[in-house]
Order: structure tokens, then C-alpha cells, then sequence
């Protein structure tokens, strides 16, 4: 057993690759493809086994589209409700319904509901589902496109107007995106709209930016098959957008965050394969191949002065 006792690990688990939406920014290859209960039950048996070495420990249920297999995240939450552990879930909103939402409450589930400038179509069934509910483990995650940003003023007022009290602010970093002084002039407007009409910790705003923090890191990606990945927010980042990238660059990336599967390693193995020095480095070189090939747009500059807001 390690000596030194890491204070946090989070767990993602990817419940499915199938998607319900094909968002036209969204870079993810989406399969037919689901986490077996054999996975998820390995899973369980790790967190129990382990969950006293850690004090806090977090599970983040993601995709694909998690709610496509809310069964099964139904088991894992049952099985797992007595062993004092944090839950979030991401969402595109399309499965998302009254009962969904009251269970995901129950269970104290941090539900995260991504919407974008395409989103109208979905609003009208949301207000229905949001009205009137508990919202305050939900927060809006929404994505920002420099040509759309002339809808997003109404766009929050009108989940304000359903009882939304928490955004966080994604700005798109492809490079087709095309961030420039006016379009993050409205950025700045939209942002201290935002700090006016909020308090401060109701929003935040994510910068894109691919200089991180790796001290303290104790993230893992556990894939719908099992396999196991050291999660480093730039890794996390190049392995989860791999379609942006070439088939040798995604192999060099699961290489430099690989661990094992689940089932088949102890926690010695799982921290082990969390080394900060040497994933720091594998990332920024991934990460500068990723730039040469044109796939991203580094605005660590330009959204400095937007950042200042949050």
C-alpha cells in the first residue's frame, strides 16, 4: 500500500460511446459501444476496496451520452450509495425528464447540462422539465461559438427564467472558430452581463488555455471496456478529442496515459501510473504536434483579459 495517502481521485467512467446528438463542434468518435455490468461491478469492487485510502473520492459518469444507459448507472449508484462518494454527470438534456432529474437529486448527482447556440429546438421541453425543481445541483454548461454570440443574452435569461442558477462559460478552441478582438469584446459584455445579473460563485468561466497545474492530479479515465487511463487534464483533453488527431498521435496518447484494466491492477499499479513529470512533459509534446497540425487554437492570450471577470 502507498505511504503517501493522495487526498482526492476521480474516477470518469465513460458509460457509452453512442451519442444522441452529432453537434458540428464536437471532434469525439462516437461507437456502438457501452460499459458491460461485468466493467462497471470491477469497478465497484476497486472503489470498495480502496475507498477508505482516499477522502474524497469521485465519480463522473460521461460519453457519449450518459443518460442512453441510465439503468445502468441506476446499478452502479445503488451499489455504491453507502460508500460516501461525490457524482457528477454530463448531459445534453435530450433524455433528461422530471423523474431523471428528482432521482439525480436523491442521489445528489452534480448534473452538468451542456447547451449551445443550437439549442432551441430542446428549450421549450427543458423549461417544462426544469420549472418549478430543485436546480441547485445543476449547472448549465454553455458552449460559446464566436458567431452566435448575439443569442446568448436571451439564451441565459431564458434558463434564469426556468430556475437555472449556475453557468459555466466554454469557449470553442478550434481553430475554425476564429476568436478575435470583437467577438471577445462580446465575450467581456456577455461575461459582466453575467457577474451583473449573478452572484459570483453561480458562474465561471473556462479558459482555454493548455497550461495546467499537474501537482496533486489523481484523475482516471475508466474506458466503456475497461481499460484504464491516467487522467491529465491536456492528455484527457488530446485522448477525448481524438478525432481531431491523426491514428499515430492518439496511439502515442493512450502510450503516455495507459495504466492497465480494471480488475487487473491494485492501487499500488493505479498510482504508479500517475506521474506528474513525465505526463507533464508527454502532454506538452503532444500537445505542440496537435498545434503544428493545425487542429487548435491556443487563446491562452487572448481570453486572458475575459478571464479577469471570473
Amino acid at each position: 500500500m502507498p505511504q503517501i495517502r493522495p487526498p482526492h481521485i476521480l474516477f470518469e467512467l465513460i458509460m457509452t460511446k453512442r451519442c444522441n446528438l452529432r453537434c458540428d463542434y464536437c471532434p469525439l468518435r462516437f461507437e456502438e459501444r457501452s460499459m458491460s455490468k461485468e466493467v462497471m461491478d470491477l469497478t465497484i469492487r476497486f472503489i470498495r476496496e480502496n475507498r477508505s485510502f482516499f477522502e474524497k473520492f469521485s465519480i463522473n459518469f460521461f460519453g457519449g451520452e450518459p443518460l442512453l444507459e441510465f439503468e445502468n448507472i441506476k446499478y452502479f449508484l445503488s451499489e455504491t450509495r453507502k460508500l460516501d462518494l461525490d457524482y457528477s454527470l454530463g448531459t445534453n438534456g435530450l433524455l433528461l425528464d422530471k423523474k431523471k432529474l428528482l432521482f439525480l437529486n436523491e442521489h445528489e448527482v452534480r448534473t452538468f447540462l451542456t447547451l449551445d447556440h443550437a439549442s432551441g429546438a430542446k428549450t421549450g421541453r427543458l423549461a417544462e422539465v426544469l420549472k418549478g425543481e430543485d436546480l441547485s445541483l445543476l449547472t448549465v454548461n454553455l458552449v460559446i461559438a464566436p458567431q452566435y454570440l448575439d443569442r446568448y443574452p436571451a439564451f441565459i435569461k431564458e434558463a434564469r427564467d426556468w430556475g437555472v442558477r449556475n453557468f459555466t462559460l466554454l469557449p470553442l478552441c478550434s481553430i475554425s472558430m476564429g476568436w478575435d478582438g470583437p467577438s471577445l469584446e462580446k465575450l467581456r459584455s456577455l461575461v459582466g452581463l453575467m457577474r451583473k445579473e449573478s452572484r459570483k460563485e453561480e458562474y465561471a468561466l473556462h479558459k482555454c488555455t493548455f497550461e495546467m497545474d499537474y501537482s496533486g492530479l489523481n484523475e482516471y479515465v475508466i474506458d466503456w471496456d475497461g481499460r484504464v487511463f491516467a487522467d491529465f487534464r491536456t492528455i484527457s483533453w488530446l485522448f477525448k478529442q481524438s478525432a481531431l488527431v491523426s491514428p499515430g498521435l492518439r496511439k502515442e496518447v493512450d502510450r503516455a496515459s495507459y495504466v492497465g484494466r480494471i480488475g487487473s491492477i491494485g492501487l499500488d499499479q493505479l498510482l504508479e501510473g500517475h506521474k506528474p513529470g513525465l505526463l507533464e512533459e508527454n502532454s506538452r509534446i503532444l500537445m505542440r504536434r496537435l498545434l503544428k497540425e493545425g487542429s487548435v487554437q491556443e487563446l491562452t492570450d487572448l481570453l486572458e483579459p475575459v478571464a479577469k471577470f471570473s
